[in-house]
Parts: structure tokens; C-alpha cells; sequence
């Protein structure tokens, strides 16, 4: 049985996006994570992250994988290395697109045995943090619980005080 494995998985409105998975196969419903990294223009991929808050994670999510939980790190809309249309595929919809992405991945989640659909969590720092925030406003019957590290609370004034006006 592989503990991590890379996937594909269809988005609420048809999107197909990228997501690893880390998760004990022989365990039956327990929590799960859905990881959201920061950017948006990063992308999670094989192997151990380079840059120091990555490891630290990281290293964290595999402290829980140990623990019994199952860890979904998702390439939701705003990733690069898939595209450009799946790189800009949340321009000008921030916390709006990604949520669709995030739905999905807890759709997939939870038809998996070793998790439990009703303790499902969405968490992230940065501008991950800022779109976990987003889908556990827009999806409170899917997720129980979200945290944000250091994300943006309010994105309208931090976008004001950037001068970035693409977004």
C-alpha cells in the first residue's frame, strides 16, 4: 500500500486540478487536511520542498500522517507549472475560483474509506491561508475547520495598499 501517491481531481465546476496525497490506507474514518500553499504562484511536486517554511510543514504534515490523518496538498487554481490558463484561472476571481478546487479535493477526500467526510479541514499560509479562509465561508457543510497562517483577512485593502491592479 503507498502512503503518498499524486492525483488529479475534478473541481465543482468541471476544473480538473493536481493534489499529493499523503494518507494510511489501512486506517478507517479520520480526519483529513486539505493544504493550501501560498502564491498563488507556487505548486506543491515530488519530493522534499526547498524553501524553509515548506520543510517546516512539511515535516509537521508527516508528524500527523503518523498520527492517522490524511494530508491533501492541492495545485488549486493560481498554481504554476500546469499552464497558463491554470496559472490565471483565478485572476480577477480571488476566493472564488479556488474554492471550487477545494470542494473538489473534499469531495475526493471523502470517498476515500480511511476518511471521514465530517472531519474535513482546509488550512494554508499566505495567500493560502487567504483562500482557506474563502472556502470556509463559501462551503461550511463540507468543511468543519479552517486555519490560515498569515493570510489575508481583507483582501480588497490589502490589494488597495499594493497598487497590484491585475488582480
Amino acid at each position: 500500500t503507498k502512503i503518498f501517491r499524486s492525483l488529479c481531481i475534478e473541481a465543482s465546476d468541471g476544473h480538473t486540478t493536481t493534489g499529493l496525497i499523503y494518507t494510511r490506507p489501512e486506517l478507517r474514518g479520520r480526519p483529513s487536511i486539505i493544504w493550501l500553499h501560498g502564491g498563488p504562484g507556487m505548486q506543491y511536486y515530488l519530493g522534499w520542498p526547498t524553501d524553509y517554511g515548506s520543510c517546516i510543514h512539511h515535516a509537521f504534515h508527516q508528524l500527523l500522517v503518523q498520527r492517522g490523518y490524511s494530508v491533501l496538498y492541492l495545485n488549486y487554481r493560481g498554481s504554476t507549472g500546469y499552464g497558463v490558463e491554470h496559472q490565471q484561472g483565478n485572476y480577477l476571481k480571488l476566493g472564488v475560483a479556488e474554492p471550487a478546487d477545494i470542494a473538489g479535493a473534499a469531495r475526493f477526500l471523502s470517498s476515500l474509506p480511511q476518511v471521514s467526510s465530517k472531519r474535513l479541514c482546509v488550512a494554508g499560509r499566505s495567500y493560502g491561508g487567504f483562500a482557506a479562509l474563502s472556502a470556509l465561508a463559501r462551503l461550511p457543510r463540507m468543511l468543519r475547520l479552517g486555519l490560515g497562517c498569515a493570510g489575508v483577512g481583507d483582501l480588497s485593502s490589502s490589494l488597495d495598499e499594493s497598487g497590484l491592479d491585475f488582480w
